[in-house]
């Protein structure tokens, strides 16, 4: 809170005992940040979010390395931030390849290597799924993509703060990571970019001074920055006591509970799974026969929960990561996407367990007064 008020200094301006201070506590914010992912705190570039940084490595990288070759391979599950500039990249004559993932929405090495080219540059591949949890072997997939001269990007704002991470010893090339998604402010990102040789060359999408090692031009926000690094540390707490763990066991009692309605269905990986595997606050769960809209309504006065992302809830359109699993456009319009946060308890857990079965058997049509779980 300070950083808003009484320490205005702007960390660029090192002239004077305010932009000192004010750069000192970027410094510790950069340090802070990068602590979390496991990374040299130099490589962290500050930008306004995960999707800001996703273009700036998708896009950055691509016209750095387009001399070498013009090709690049994503995954089909990637979150929008990373397939929106993947498309601008085709519009301008790059080639796209989507590697698909097995149907839990794990990409394989197998996938991957058979989908690299001798031109390849850059692979993408999110670290864990915003919609069914699914988390990624990126020390496999960074291996596969280096053996075969590319770089390796992963779009992260799911999975830090939730799992322990190690972008260095798992040979990431470029990260991105939001505040947001760790309970930290919106409006603040980042894009790690590791240091060392090879050198990974990324171009700006924007010009101006030379901030943030000219990749993100502009005065850095210094009190979202602050905030960030605060929620990292609060986040690295967590991990180490248990508390995502915790929010698994609750997942898989919510899960265990409706799973017993007839035509339930779990999305992703089997459950219970650990934290490597699944994220721990994550569920998406099927409905035969009942519209995920139909659900939402019902339980709207009651509980907080989506069909899908965020960032596509304003689209009627199935997702296209639950397509890619192989799903049915109908099978893909009865989930619903539960997450659990570190402050969801067990009365919660009691209460979206009544709510969402009391709504599935509603909207089956089924008159019967629903029993309560025990």
């Amino acid at each position: 809170l300070p950083y808003f008020s009484a320490r205005f200094g702007n960390p660029s301006s090192r002239a004077h005992g305010v932009g000192l201070a004010a750069a000192a506590a970027l410094d510790r914010a950069r340090a802070d940040v990068a602590a979390c992912i496991g990374g040299d705190p130099s490589g962290l570039v500050f930008t306004s979010g995960a999707t800001e940084a996703d273009n700036l490595a998708i896009l950055g990288v691509a016209r750095a390395c387009a001399t070498r070759g013009r090709h690049i391979v994503v995954s089909s599950i990637e979150h929008s931030a990373v397939h929106a500039p993947a498309a601008q990249l085709e519009r301008e004559g790059w080639r796209v390849t989507e590697v698909r993932p097995d149907r839990v929405g794990r990409i394989t090495p197998e996938a991957l290597a058979e989908a690299l080219q001798p031109d390849t540059t850059l692979v993408s591949v999110i670290a864990a799924h915003n919609e069914f949890g699914t988390v990624q072997d990126l020390a496999a997939l960074a291996e596969v993509a280096h053996q075969g001269g590319a770089l390796f990007h992963t779009d992260a704002a799911q999975a830090i703060g939730k799992l322990p991470f190690d972008a260095t010893g798992w040979g990431i090339d470029l990260l991105s990571l939001t505040a947001h998604k760790l309970y930290g402010p919106a409006g603040i990102g980042a894009l790690w970019v590791r240091r060392g040789r090879p050198i990974v060359p990324v171009h700006p999408l924007t010009w101006g001074g030379g901030q943030e090692r000219g990749l993100r031009p502009g005065t850095v926000p210094l009190a979202l920055a602050v905030g960030f690094a605060a929620a990292a540390q609060l986040a690295q707490h967590d991990l180490t006591h248990g508390v995502p763990e915790a929010t698994a066991a609750r997942r898989d009692r919510l899960a265990r509970a409706l799973l017993e309605l007839p035509g339930a269905t779990l999305t992703g990986p089997e459950l219970p799974a650990d934290i490597h595997h699944r994220l721990a606050g994550n569920l998406h769960l099927r409905f035969e026969g009942c519209a995920a809209s139909d659900l939402l309504r019902a339980v709207r006065p009651h509980l907080a929960i989506s069909t899908g992302s965020a960032c596509g809830s304003g689209s009627a359109a199935p997702s296209r990561s639950l397509l890619a699993l192989g799903l049915t456009e109908e099978e893909a319009g009865s989930g619903l996407r539960l997450g659990l946060g570190r402050d969801t308890d067990d009365a919660d857990v009691q209460a979206a367990i009544e709510h969402l079965r009391d709504a599935v058997r509603s909207a089956r049509g089924s008159a019967a007064p629903a029993p309560r779980f025990g």
